[in-house]
C-alpha cells in the first residue's frame, strides 16, 4: 500500500523545515498525490493530534472533529478552547480539509499561533506566512516502475501505458496493481478508458488514504 512508498529527500527536507516552529504548514495537491502519506510520515517523533476531516460537512462539524481529537473541552468557545489544548502538542494535523475552507481558515490561523498546524488541500488554505508543499505526479518511469514491484507479471511496456493512463498518481497506480490480481495486464489497459469504475467506483474524487 502506499505505506510502501518512500518518501523523498526533497520532501523531507521541505517538510522538516516548516514543521520545527509555530505556523502553518500546506501539503497541496490533486486527490491521489499522496498527501495523507506524507503528513502521516510527518506525525513520527512528534506529540500530535490527526484529524481526517473528509466526512466533515460544515466548519462547525470540523471543529467538533478538531476538538474530540486534541481533547479540547467542549464548554464555551470551542475553537478558543481547541486552541487552548494545542499548547501540549507539538502538530495539528487537519486531513482533507479542502472542503471546509474558507470557513474554517480562521480557526486554522489563530492554532497556528499555538502549535504546528498541517494541513492536507487541493489548494492551499489562503493564509499569510502559510508555507505550502506541492506535490506532483510521479515521473513516467517512477510510475512505472511502483508497478513493476508491486506486479511482476507487467513488462515494461505494460507498466508505463498503466501509469501513463492513469497520470501516475501513487493511489491509482496502487489500485491498478491490486486489480492486476484477477485481470490480465492488457485486459486492464484495455480498460482504462473508464478509470473511475474500474478503480473503485463512484467517486471522482479517491480517498487519499
Amino acid at each position: 500500500d502506499l505505506a510502501d512508498q518512500p518518501v523523498t529527500l526533497e520532501e523531507a527536507a521541505l517538510l522538516s523545515r516548516g514543521l520545527g516552529r509555530r505556523g502553518l504548514v500546506s501539503i497541496a495537491g490533486p486527490a491521489g498525490i499522496g498527501k495523507t502519506h506524507l503528513a502521516r510520515w510527518a506525525v513520527q517523533g512528534r506529540s500530535h493530534a490527526l484529524v481526517d476531516l473528509e466526512g466533515c460537512r460544515s466548519a462547525g462539524e470540523g471543529l467538533t472533529a478538531v476538538a474530540e481529537a486534541t481533547g479540547a473541552d467542549s464548554g464555551g468557545d470551542l475553537a478558543a478552547m481547541i486552541a487552548a489544548a494545542l499548547t501540549g502538542l507539538d502538530l495539528l494535523v487537519l486531513d482533507n480539509i479542502e472542503h471546509l475552507l474558507p470557513a474554517m481558515a480562521p480557526f486554522i490561523g489563530s492554532w497556528a499561533g499555538c502549535t504546528t498546524v498541517l494541513t492536507t488541500t487541493r489548494e492551499p488554505v489562503g493564509l499569510l506566512h502559510e508555507e505550502v508543499l506541492r506535490l506532483a505526479p510521479l515521473s513516467l518511469s517512477d510510475g512505472a516502475a511502483l508497478l513493476l514491484a508491486k506486479s511482476p507479471s507487467l513488462d515494461l511496456a505494460q507498466a508505463m501505458a498503466i501509469a501513463s493512463s492513469l497520470g501516475c498518481l501513487p493511489l491509482a497506480l496502487e489500485l491498478a496493481s491490486g486489480r492486476l490480481d484477477h485481470l490480465a495486464p492488457q485486459e486492464l489497459i484495455q480498460r482504462l478508458d473508464r478509470p473511475s469504475r474500474l478503480l473503485g467506483g463512484g467517486r471522482a474524487d479517491m480517498p487519499e488514504s
